[in-house]
This record gives structure tokens, C-alpha cells and sequence, in this order.
């Protein structure tokens, strides 16, 4: 008997770092259509890399309140990414609903990848929640992502995140 084929390891270039987003889940989206249940999932990608855009599953059971609780991958090039864009370089997530004929768009948050840095140098880790925007443009309903910083690389070997040294012990008082 044959051994089975094994999948190539994922090649990735030199410069390219890891960021993993984990959506979480979304809250309190509009309902656009009536004639059927919300089945939601979102596409995300990032602004210098359109070819790579990257989806949760389907939430059948959540309808207004989907909980995907997937981790989305890419890899980036921080310093092609600053230069392309500078500081508004940033993640775009778009949420849609399954339908008969067309995927609706239910509403998109955009996520500035400097600030995902920033909070990464001051935290163990990050929870925020975006607010969704219609394309009508009005507000309404929550994302929730989720991003840990030994995922989310600056430099070739230097982890944004560094953990505070231990505190030292003082003098004893009495």
C-alpha cells in the first residue's frame, strides 16, 4: 500500500509575520431580511493584501447574535504595510447573512492595526468590541475580536508584547 500524501508546510516569506484576530462574536445586528432567519458570518482582510481575504464559518443558530469563536491568519509585512499606508493601515471586517440568491451585507468595522500595536505593548492580551456600520452608514450592533500578543509580531524576533519584570522585593519594614 501507498503511503499517503502529506501536505507542504506553508511557505512564508522571510519579512511575513503571524497576526492572528480572533472574532469572537457580534451583537445586536440588523435584520435584513424578513423572510428568513440571520445565518452570519464575516470576511476579513487587510488593506495591502485584497487577494487574501479570510472568513469564519456560518452561525446558523445565533441569528442577530452570531458566535463564531474562529481565528483568522495572515501574514503581514509590518514594514510594507506602514509604508503603504501609513498610520490608516488597518483590517477591514465585513459581516454578511446567507441567502437564497445573494450573501446580504449586514455592516463592516474597520480596525487600525496601530492600534491593535499599541494596546499590545501596555496589555496580556486584548478584547475589544467594535461598533458595526451599516452601509446605509448608521450604527448599529457590536463585533467582539479578540488578539494575544505572542501572536502579533513588529520585528524579526522581538515580540511587541514584553512581560514586566517580576517585582523585586524591598526592604523589610517593621
Amino acid at each position: 500500500m501507498a503511503p499517503s500524501p502529506r501536505r507542504a508546510p506553508k511557505v512564508v516569506p522571510d519579512k511575513k509575520r503571524p497576526l492572528e484576530i480572533h472574532i469572537i462574536s457580534a451583537q445586536r445586528l440588523s435584520k435584513v431580511s424578513y423572510f428568513q432567519r440571520t445565518r452570519a458570518y464575516a470576511v476579513a482582510w487587510i488593506d495591502s493584501q485584497h487577494e487574501t481575504k479570510l472568513s469564519t464559518p456560518v452561525d446558523r443558530k445565533g441569528g442577530r447574535n452570531p458566535s463564531w469563536n474562529a481565528i483568522l491568519t495572515f501574514y503581514v509585512d509590518m514594514d510594507d504595510l506602514v509604508e503603504r499606508h501609513g498610520i490608516n493601515a488597518g483590517m477591514t471586517i465585513e459581516i454578511y447573512t446567507k441567502a437564497w440568491v445573494r450573501d446580504k451585507l449586514i455592516g463592516s468595522v474597520r480596525v487600525l492595526i496601530a492600534d491593535l500595536v499599541k494596546g499590545m505593548r501596555e496589555s496580556k492580551g486584548l478584547c475589544l468590541s467594535f461598533m458595526v456600520i451599516r452601509p446605509s452608514g448608521l450604527r448599529k450592533g457590536l463585533l467582539n475580536l479578540g488578539v494575544r500578543p505572542e501572536r502579533l509580531y513588529y520585528d524579526d524576533d522581538i515580540v511587541v508584547y514584553q512581560p514586566p519584570p517580576p517585582p523585586q522585593p524591598g526592604p523589610a519594614r517593621g
